[in-house]
């Protein structure tokens, strides 16, 4: 799952731009939004869920 914030001073126009156009990708998403959006910056926020780590092949320094 991925969640993209925008600052309130862009978050009417990021809306706008979400509904207008649906993108399979974040790529597609962010490299088609406005300007104005990539301005005011932008947070890319990736969920997943896990199972069965593995933590014995970890190797701490």
């Amino acid at each position: 799952m991925v969640n993209i914030k925008v600052p309130k001073e862009s978050s009417e126009l990021h809306n706008n731009h979400c509904k207008a156009n649906n993108y399979k990708t974040v790529e597609e998403s962010i490299s088609n939004a406005p300007i104005e959006i990539l301005l005011q910056g932008i947070t890319i926020m990736l969920q997943t869920e896990v199972n069965n780590i593995n933590l014995y092949s970890l190797h701490l320094n």
